[in-house]
């Protein structure tokens, strides 16, 4: 149970940080979202090594409820900017949905805890720092994918993180390295990304990730 309340905690702090951050103009509120998602997503990938399954299981349930409420909350729209930067952008994206579902998949799909640490960091720092990254320095190399905008800065900024993750997953875990692994998977998963658009992203490529690490 302490355990539980330290993951809670932990989150909790996160959103009241993002929405300083939000409520300061300092940074945009896109720029901030992408903020949370990093760091929130690395802190839940190591939940494994501290919180037990069902425990994991509860809190995602928790998240998707709460992201559905702020979806359709005008109340809560107007007190947190984080719940107005949520309604706004989330219109036309499923992107807070989709980051739920894929951690929840992913736990579900595997007790491994150094393979949901893995896939779980593709999803919040590769793909975080992908988008923070080719928004600022992408913008002579867009290219579309299905409708979506997607940069080369972008794309080598996840493939290079990827790569790092690939690289501390084997690291950490004590896992054989494979060397086919490491060649082949950051180039996939930077490809599967590059294909998702509307925050789909979020739920494919932990899947994607997991499915490759426990099959390979």
């Amino acid at each position: 149970m302490l355990h539980l309340l330290y993951a809670i905690t932990g989150t909790a702090v996160l959103f009241v940080i993002t929405e300083n951050i939000w409520r300061s103009k300092k940074i945009s509120h896109e720029s901030t979202r992408k903020f949370l998602h990093i760091f929130l997503g690395t802190f839940i990938a190591f939940w494994p090594f501290f919180l037990s399954w069902a425990s994991i299981y509860l809190l995602v349930l928790v998240f998707i409820a709460g992201i559905i409420v702020a979806r359709n909350s005008k109340k809560l729209s107007k007190k947190f900017t984080i719940f107005k930067t949520i309604n706004k952008l989330d219109r036309q994206s499923y992107g807070e949905i989709y980051f739920s579902v894929g951690i929840g998949l992913t736990s579900l799909l595997t007790h491994n805890k150094y393979i949901f640490m893995a896939a779980i960091l593709n999803l919040s720092i590769a793909d975080g720092l992908a988008a923070l990254i080719g928004k600022k320095y992408g913008k002579k190399s867009v290219y579309t994918v299905f409708g979506a905008k997607k940069s080369i800065a972008g794309s080598l900024t996840f493939l290079v993180c990827s790569l790092a993750i690939l690289l501390f997953y084997y690291a950490v875990s004590g896992y054989n390295p494979n060397i086919f692994m490491i060649i082949l998977l950051p180039p996939i998963a930077t490809f599967i990304e590059s294909l998702s658009s509307s925050g789909v992203d979020n739920l494919v490529l932990p899947l994607a990730i997991l499915i490759a690490l426990k099959n390979f």
